[in-house]
C-alpha cells in the first residue's frame, strides 16, 4: 500500500504542473483588451466614432483570435488528456484503497466532483469555441455591432473557462493534500503495548 501511495503522490503532483502548462486562458484575454476598452458597455452606447474605431480594428482583432483559436486547439487537447488520465488515476487509487479497506470518504468525493467539473468544462469550451468562431468568420468591417456583441461573448466565456480550471485545480490540489496526509498517517509507527510480567504466585 505504501508503494502506492507514493506513486499515487507522485503522479498527481506531475499531473498538476501538466494540467497547468500549455497557453494560459487567462492571458489570451489581452487580445480583446485594447478593442473592448475602446467600445465598452453595451451597444446601445456603441457612438458612431466607436462603431468606426471597431470597424477599423477589427480585422486586426481577427488575425489575433486567430493565432489563439489554433493555439486553444493544442491547449484544450493537452488540458482534456491530462484530466482524464488524472480522473483514471483516482478511480484506481480508489479503488485500491476500498480493497484494503481504509476510509477515505473524501477521496472518492473528489473524484466524483473533478468528473462533474470536467464535463461542465468540456461544455463550456466547445460553446466558447463555436463562439469564437463566429467572431472570426463575421464580416465586421460591414458588421461591426454584431463584431462586437459576439466579441464580448467570446471574452465573458474565456473567464468562464479559466474559472472552471482554476475549480478543477483546486479539487486536484486538495485530493494530492489529502493523499500526503494519508501517506503519513500509514507510516506512523503502531505503538505496541507493553505487557506487564505476569505475576508468580507463592508457594
Amino acid at each position: 500500500m505504501s508503494h502506492a501511495l507514493n506513486r499515487i503522490e507522485s503522479i498527481i503532483l506531475k499531473r498538476r504542473y501538466a494540467v497547468l502548462s500549455g497557453v494560459s486562458f487567462l492571458g489570451a484575454l489581452l487580445v480583446f483588451g485594447p478593442l473592448l476598452a475602446q467600445s465598452a458597455g453595451s451597444t446601445a452606447s456603441l457612438t458612431e466614432q466607436k462603431i468606426a474605431t471597431i470597424r477599423q480594428n477589427c480585422v486586426d482583432a481577427q488575425s489575433n483570435l486567430q493565432r489563439i483559436q489554433r493555439s486553444d486547439v493544442v491547449a484544450r487537447t493537452n488540458r482534456g488528456r491530462s484530466y482524464e488520465e488524472t480522473l483514471r488515476l483516482m478511480a484506481a487509487f480508489n479503488g485500491r484503497l476500498a480493497y484494503n479497506k481504509i476510509n477515505e470518504p473524501r477521496l472518492n468525493e473528489i473524484a466524483t466532483e473533478l468528473q462533474k467539473s470536467f464535463t461542465t468544462f468540456y461544455g463550456n469550451y466547445t460553446d466558447y469555441e463555436n463562439t469564437l468562431e463566429q467572431v472570426i468568420k463575421i464580416n465586421c468591417s460591414e458588421q461591426p455591432v454584431s463584431f462586437y456583441q459576439q466579441l464580448v461573448q467570446a471574452r465573458d466565456k474565456r473567464k468562464q473557462l479559466k474559472n472552471d480550471v482554476d475549480a478543477m485545480q483546486r479539487l486536484i490540489d486538495e485530493y494530492a493534500a489529502r493523499v500526503a496526509t494519508l501517506k503519513a498517517k500509514l507510516q506512523e509507527p503502531t505503538a505496541v503495548p507493553v505487557q506487564p510480567p505476569p505475576v508468580r504466585s507463592q508457594p
